[in-house]
């Protein structure tokens, strides 16, 4: 099974288990703000502008590493233990700009990349308190790291990669209203890593990791 059909079957697994009221318990949903960062940006900034560039050297420059992100997640609670859950992450738009000398003269670059992402995941969770539990997440994502650039006097070529990839996480969840597990409203704050978004062609390419708070309501 390819890791796209693992991701559907684990989507099936969900609206399957929405016709087992008997041992359903809740489905809840949220959203989050963050901040995402590119961690092999560092790494990849100059071979991508000598790939854009025809091998000019780089003499100025900035480039984003960090940018803001939101997400939107769903998903079903099988006990107070189990879930699957499924979102979509939006981590921004990267940009790229440089100065080059080639010859006796200069070359102006800009990128930008906008990267997102699908994921499917199971999380298991930890209750440590009837106001605080842990838990930890582990799934398939599908990330595109959509890419437009410009070259003094041309535009390059758009490119948009995509990379099938596993992803983890590690959290707390905080009820607002403490009452046995739903229906509440609750806060939580996690750390996540996608460790192979997009594709050679852009800076942004490589792991990223992602701090966001998330608000969500279980019904």
């Amino acid at each position: 099974m390819t890791l796209r059909g693992k991701m559907l079957f684990m989507l099936l697994a969900m609206v399957a288990a929405a016709a087992a009221p008997a041992q359903a318990d809740s489905w809840y949903a949220g959203a989050g703000l963050g901040v995402g960062h590119a961690a092999d940006a560092d790494s990849n900034v100059f071979s991508s502008i000598a790939m854009r560039t025809n091998g000019a050297v780089p003499v100025a420059g900035s480039y984003d590493s960090s940018h803001g992100l939101f997400q939107l997640f769903g998903g079903f609670r099988f006990d107070r233990y189990i879930a699957v859950e499924a979102g979509y992450v939006n981590l921004g738009r990267y940009t790229l700009n440089s100065i080059s000398s080639q010859g006796a003269g200069f070359v102006g670059m800009s990128e930008t990349d906008r990267v997102d992402a699908l994921y499917v995941a199971a999380v298991g969770t930890y209750p440590v308190s009837r106001i605080v539990s842990v838990y930890g997440k582990l799934g398939l994502a599908h990330s595109r790291d959509k890419e437009t650039c410009f070259v003094t006097g041309s535009v390059c070529p758009s490119a948009s990669d995509t990379a099938d990839e596993p992803m983890i996480g590690v959290g707390a969840e905080f009820p607002f209203t403490p009452v046995p597990w739903h229906p509440h409203w609750a806060l939580r704050v996690e750390y996540d890593i996608y460790p192979s978004v997009g594709g050679s062609a852009e800076y942004t390419s490589g792991t990223f990791n992602l701090v966001t708070a998330e608000g969500l309501y279980e019904f």
